[in-house]
């Protein structure tokens, strides 16, 4: 479930689909399968089966335990009174039984009764392929085919060369026509604007055109990213946008002063008419802030999370945490002489003309010895994943996977309780706001790949979309909700707050008492 509510004002909302229930899933799967005409059942005569009638005894396998009846053995596993397959399950099941039973030994569960019920049978919906596996494989793909062509699409574009901050250099070997080829796959990434409009709502910015105001994005495959004045509202203040074509702004009425409230302002994306993708790191976030997301009518934008994709990529558990920062902190905190020992063999670098000496003073290994220290080495020898794993902020993922440094301090003028700080600094602002998008553009073209070769199945990324959607409809007795639990942990915590007054006075007491109890107090 995801959290979309921005507190009183507007109701929090989720959607919960149990598609864990048998009617529901049923549901679920004939929807998909009339909204799809385009596939097609390769075995129609699982579609024409007949569920038996009449008393049916239960099927028993040989270590006690239930099969499914013989109406839904026969819907799900058509093939399975093939005789072919069934000669090749019977030459090893000895063999497997035989593992069950030692299996079943060694929990304790072997000779345990079951329980043993009548057969269920009712009628599923059509299997789409020959099996489960191609059952499950084709309706994650019918379900995502729109939103992967999205994706390449705005995979399409170059890398961005004006990323304001450092970034690193990543030698890769590639051939000539490779680096041709390259270039006429990949689209044109749109120039930064040198000045943002400040006037509300959205402003488009196309190479070679004037600004111009619109009333959301218009192409379909985007990366996002929202700023909040948090310390005065949960409601957007200004938000950036990357298109395949050009970029965008949106400004809050309330920083233009047409409005004399921060509150009610949301950023329309029209996302119940289109299909879109919009990337975002931790975009639950970002999302919270869509107008279109609190419609009750489903959405029909994909939200893709770098965060997540990080974190299923090259994610860390929490006992990991306290290793990684250990280490983070000793790469940070090098010594001034390793980084001018650097800066002297760069100056000595330019100065050779020898070729061959230049290139064997250009070495890798000279420059780690020059950024590692003693602790850093050891930390990587006992624990070789450090390099390969950060934290899931924007700054430590986007250092990680494309060597981008952030300037994360300029938000902390977001933190001001004066909007005028943000309306003479708009400049600065949004183009910290859009070096935010560029940083997470970066972090998806290089992750997303990865990630599809670990989980490459359909199905998982057809999910994504489906948990990013979630919301729940709430009745007005939810501010009656948080106003009770709130007063029952305020009354909780003053009760202990006065039990540890309590202690601490009897505590200080003992000081005055003639017998002297404490001397003999283990503690």
């Amino acid at each position: 479930m995801l959290i979309i509510g921005l507190g009183r004002s507007l109701k929090v909302t989720y959607r919960i689909r149990h598609s864990c229930f048998p009617n529901n899933f049923k549901i679920f799967y004939s929807t998909i399968v009339d909204q799809n005409n385009t596939l097609n059942n390769n075995n129609n005569n699982s579609n024409d089966i007949a569920l038996q009638k009449g008393p049916e005894k239960p099927r028993i396998n040989p270590v006690g335990i239930q099969h499914l009846s013989n109406g839904l053995q026969n819907q799900l596993f058509p093939n399975s009174n093939d005789k072919e397959t069934n000669s090749k399950i019977n030459s090893s099941k000895i063999q497997l039984v035989k593992l069950a039973h030692e299996y079943l030994k060694n929990n304790d569960l072997l000779g345990k009764k079951c329980s043993i019920n009548d057969p269920i049978n009712f009628k599923l919906p059509t299997l789409q392929g020959k099996n489960l596996s191609e059952h499950f494989y084709r309706l994650g793909l019918n379900d995502s085919k729109n939103y992967l062509d999205l994706i390449n699409n705005l995979l399409k574009l170059e890398s961005n060369k004006t990323l304001i901050g450092k970034k690193k250099t990543i030698k890769q070997k590639k051939s000539a026509s490779q680096i041709e080829k390259d270039k006429l796959n990949f689209e044109k990434f749109p120039t930064l604007p040198k000045n943002w409009v400040f006037k509300s709502g959205w402003t488009r910015y196309e190479d070679g055109k004037d600004p111009e105001p619109v009333p959301y994005p218009l192409e379909d495959e985007l990366v996002f990213d929202v700023e909040t004045m948090y310390e005065i509202s949960k409601f957007p203040t200004l938000a950036t946008a990357l298109t395949t074509k050009a970029w965008y702004c949106w400004v809050s009425p309330f920083l233009t002063k047409e409005s004399n409230t921060p509150e009610y302002h949301l950023i329309p994306l029209n996302t119940q008419e289109r299909e879109k993708i919009i990337v975002g790191h931790n975009v639950s976030y970002d999302r919270a802030r869509i107008k279109e997301e609190y419609n009750i009518n489903m959405s029909k934008a994909f939200f893709m999370d770098t965060m997540s994709l990080h974190i299923a990529v090259n994610g860390m558990c929490s006992r990991q945490r306290s290793t990684w920062i250990k280490y983070n902190k000793n790469i940070n905190s090098l010594d001034s002489n390793a980084v001018e020992n650097l800066k002297n063999i760069e100056k000595f670098k330019e100065n050779l003309k020898d070729s061959e000496l230049k290139s064997l003073i250009n070495n890798d290994i000279l420059i780690e010895d020059q950024l590692n220290d003693n602790d850093t080495e050891s930390s990587l020898k006992d624990d070789p994943w450090l390099k390969t794993s950060s934290l899931n902020s924007l700054a430590h993922v986007a250092n990680l996977h494309c060597g981008i440094k952030l300037e994360k301090s300029i938000r902390d003028d977001f933190a001001t309780l004066d909007p005028n700080t943000v309306r003479e600094d708009f400049q600065k602002l949004t183009n910290y706001c859009a070096n935010d998008v560029i940083a997470t553009f970066e972090i998806f073209k290089k992750i997303y790949p990865d990630f599809k070769k670990i989980i490459p199945h359909p199905v998982n990324f057809s999910a994504l979309r489906h948990i990013n959607q979630s919301f729940l409809p709430t009745t007005r007795t939810w501010d009656n909700y948080i106003e009770n639990t709130e007063g029952i942990y305020q009354n909780s915590a003053n009760e202990i707050n006065e039990k540890l007054y309590e202690l601490c006075n009897e505590t200080v007491k003992l000081k005055d008492d003639p017998s002297k109890s404490w001397e003999s107090d283990p503690c």
